[in-house]
């Protein structure tokens, strides 16, 4: 799945959904995925994900479960290791 691909999958996420799932990647695909989602969400996540803070870790322990079984084919080397 390509960063357009990624966008239309994440696009039916709410975009507070969208901004952590994307906090999580390196951020060349984040723009790179940003770029594809529909432009009224774009700034939207954007600015979500400016001011994201502490991120409870159930969370995170659900976002990163997403990101395995639906994202991670696709990104593989793009996850950030932190």
């Amino acid at each position: 799945m390509d960063s357009k691909g990624i966008a239309h999958l994440l696009s039916q996420e709410h975009p507070q959904t969208i901004a952590v799932v994307l906090a999580r990647l390196n951020s060349d695909q984040t723009s790179e995925i940003i770029e594809h989602l529909p432009r009224q969400l774009q700034a939207d996540v954007v600015s979500r994900i400016a001011s994201l803070s502490h991120i409870a870790p159930e969370v995170l322990q659900e976002v990163d479960a997403f990101i395995d079984s639906m994202l991670k084919p696709a990104l593989g080397r793009f996850m950030r290791n932190d």
